[in-house]
């Protein structure tokens, strides 16, 4: 129904690990075995936010098996609402992203900063860009995000300027909007991510 790849693989894992906790098949299982689960994870140490992800996917999943007539009682009825504690997030100041500037030891890690800052993308969003997905003279970005939907983000001077100066040095021939270091593979999210911890530690 358009969900994306990511979308289909997490729904399989807890699916699959939910089935595999319960012991049973689909048509016997019941509220309990759910709440157990539930509280099994919890006593794992996984997080309120990643549970509730979790009763999500059994509530999409249940109901689903409900409605086709594959199952006479839904189970996940009766499974309430995990409430997330919500985090009031701690915004930067320009000197402190000045400071993440000054860090900078790349050309690249200084127009990726400068972009995420600018655009408002997820990590993910940025690091899935084409070369040509960017017009520098528009200062403009077609992005496909969440749900299979693309949509324009926008770029100040800065950004545009230091972008350019990353994509003009560089010499690989990856469509890749932004590059690893060494070799022409697509940067990925989790290398981003260990960018900026090192960042916001020497700043």
């Amino acid at each position: 129904q358009g969900r994306s790849q990511k979308t289909i693989d997490r729904y399989v894992y807890v699916i699959s690990r939910f089935m595999k906790a319960a012991k049973t098949t689909a048509r016997s299982v019941t509220v309990y075995h759910i709440r157990d689960w539930l509280a099994a994870e919890k006593k794992r140490g996984i997080q309120e936010s990643t549970l509730e992800g979790d009763r999500t996917v059994l509530s999409s999943y249940f109901n689903w098996l409900f409605r086709e007539g594959l199952i006479e009682k839904n189970p996940i009825v009766n499974v309430g609402v995990i409430k997330v504690p919500k985090k009031q997030k701690k915004t930067y100041s320009d000197i402190d992203f000045e400071k993440l500037n000054q860090c900078c030891e790349t050309l690249r890690d200084r127009a990726i900063i400068h972009f995420l800052r600018s655009t408002g993308c997820r990590i993910s969003e940025m690091c899935g860009l084409d070369r040509d997905t960017v017009d520098l003279e528009a200062l403009e970005c077609v992005v496909h995000g969440k749900g299979n939907k693309d949509r324009i983000v926008y770029l100040d001077s800065v950004t545009g300027m230091f972008l350019a100066e990353y994509l003009k040095q560089r010499t690989d021939t990856s469509p890749a909007l932004f590059a690893c270091k060494r070799g022409q593979e697509r940067i990925q999210p989790n290398g981003v991510r260990a960018m900026m911890k090192k960042l916001g530690r020497a700043a």
